[in-house]
């Protein structure tokens, strides 16, 4: 949960500032691009890099192919945890980038540019002046990814990691013991409402 929250907070910010504050060749089309993953459920992404980084999908292939060189195994193992934060990270910056760049766009838009006028550097009005008014739109966009973590099931199943949800669905259908399911599903919805609060 805290590798993702800093995973999208540092993808979905910096996106977010990059194509609201500079215009370069592409932009408009990025702007939206960059909200497609959120069209992904965070399972079906785990599953597309699994299979385009292991020894027979596409990368490792054409990686011999090139070179004629044998690797064994999948040229990255990501069916861990830091593997998991990834796939997460990817599937759920959208949340923050979205609410972040309509903050950098909208809100703070005036303010940066009298920072501007009074000789702020780009660098120094994103870290004094537009981050900081942009606050609530990346904590609500952080608690956004954090519950979809917090819910998810595929991707942890998928990938063998034990979680809240892995362990209810565990505790109901393995053991049969739907009273622990309960305890461990209120225990999940309370952290959920530490993390909105």
């Amino acid at each position: 949960l805290a590798g993702v929250a800093l995973m999208t907070f540092i993808i979905g910010v910096g996106m977010a500032w990059l194509v609201s504050a500079y215009d370069f060749p592409g932009r408009k089309e990025l702007e939206w691009l960059l909200i497609l993953p959120l069209a992904f459920p965070s399972y079906m992404m785990a599953y597309a890099y699994v299979g385009l980084l292991e020894y027979t999908g596409p990368l490792h292939t054409f990686i011999r192919e090139l070179t004629g060189i044998q690797i064994n195994g999948p040229l990255v193992d990501i069916m861990n945890t830091p593997g998991a934060i990834f796939v997460f990270s990817m599937s759920l910056f959208p949340y923050v980038y979205v609410v972040c760049r309509t903050s950098f766009i909208s809100r703070s838009r005036e303010v940066q540019e009298a920072a501007y006028l009074l000789g702020s550097t780009p660098l120094q009005t994103f870290f004094r002046v537009a981050l900081p008014l942009a606050r609530p739109a990346i904590a609500g966009g952080i608690t956004l990814a954090s519950m979809e973590v917090l819910n998810d099931y595929g991707t942890v199943k998928y990938f063998g990691l034990d979680s809240f949800t892995t362990g209810i669905f565990r505790a109901w259908f393995s053991f049969g013991d739907l009273n622990t399911a309960i305890r461990l599903a209120a225990i999940l919805t309370r952290m959920v409402m530490l993390l909105i609060g």
